[in-house]
């Protein structure tokens, strides 16, 4: 490879020697990526695919940390940044976050141990505990299917918002919407009681999706305050989806939509895991079935 061939981090890399030197990004970065049809990227995870014809470009991991004023940011170490093509670590230090001595980004405590030392810590992030607890909601319905949209792999969006935009924010939701949407048939089947079969049947016909598990849950003496709040927000981020992003008033342009993600998320994740208990009940009698890593993680809002 010719000199001017070798990126800007690998030129670091070899200046330096320092293969743990942490460095910060815009989540803006990422975005590049994900609509291109010659990279692979996973949640951690950046690749060239296999005959793209691009140049071969990697990223090991890639993890989430926080600016000062609380807004995420994505971490990556020298090492991992040194295996990008050159045109991309030329993309990727255009968005790089310049850190100054008394302040500046920092990575997430919970990313620390695994990433500089190896070590897993107990923790998840409110989107990995998304995905988590409807993944742990669906093998309660095994055989059934009940989230016909929930994918093998923790989904990419499911991480915080790229843009600080209300497009970005409604997108979020409406891919939210996407994963959730359960099987009505598969839940329909499952209240037997004579008096509500009218309802019931009035829910599918009209896809009342969170009039249904009301009835699910009430058949099942589960219908808490707990559950009541999670189906709000589930008609929350139906609602926000729907939401038009043309004529934005001055206080929706000046919106912190990154607060207003973690919010909604952390409400979400709450409200996933109280159905879940509930769902474990109903379906399974106890909360047994569940595992108890799942039971036991601490969820922290990053």
């Amino acid at each position: 490879m010719s000199a001017m061939r070798v990126g800007y981090y690998t030129k670091r890399l070899r200046k330096s020697n320092q293969q743990l030197e942490v460095h910060f990004f815009e989540p803006s970065v990422l975005e590049k990526y994900r609509n291109d049809p010659n990279y692979s990227l996973r949640m951690t995870r950046l690749s060239t695919k296999h005959g793209s014809g691009v140049e071969l470009s990697a990223l090991q991991q890639y993890v989430w940390g926080h600016k000062p004023d609380g807004s995420p940011c994505v971490v990556v170490l020298l090492s991992h940044l040194n295996a990008l093509s050159p045109a991309d670590q030329l993309h990727w230090k255009l968005h790089e976050i310049r850190r100054s001595k008394r302040k500046g980004p920092k990575i997430d405590r919970r990313y620390y141990q695994p990433m500089i030392t190896g070590r897993f810590s107990d923790t998840i992030s409110i989107y990995e505990a998304i995905y988590l607890f409807l993944r742990e909601i669906q093998k309660l319905f095994q055989p059934d299917v009940l989230f016909p949209n929930l994918p093998d792999e923790e989904p990419l969006f499911l991480a915080p918002l790229g843009y600080n935009s209300r497009k970005a924010m409604m997108q979020f939701a409406q891919d939210l919407c996407t994963i959730m949407q359960f099987n009505m048939q598969t839940l329909a089947r499952r209240i037997t009681a004579s008096d509500v079969q009218s309802k019931v049947a009035d829910c599918v016909k009209r896809e009342q999706r969170r009039e249904l598990l009301r009835l699910y849950f009430k058949q099942h003496n589960a219908l808490s305050n707990e559950i009541e709040q999670a189906l709000a927000t589930l008609k929350e981020i139906n609602e926000l989806r729907k939401l038009s992003a043309h004529k934005l008033t001055q206080a929706e342009r000046d919106k912190n939509y990154f607060e207003q993600q973690a919010d909604l998320a952390d409400r979400l994740q709450c409200g996933l895991r109280d159905m879940m208990l509930a769902f474990a009940i109903a379906e399974k009698g106890s909360i047994g079935f569940l595992s108890k890593r799942v039971l036991d993680y601490k969820v922290v809002i990053y």
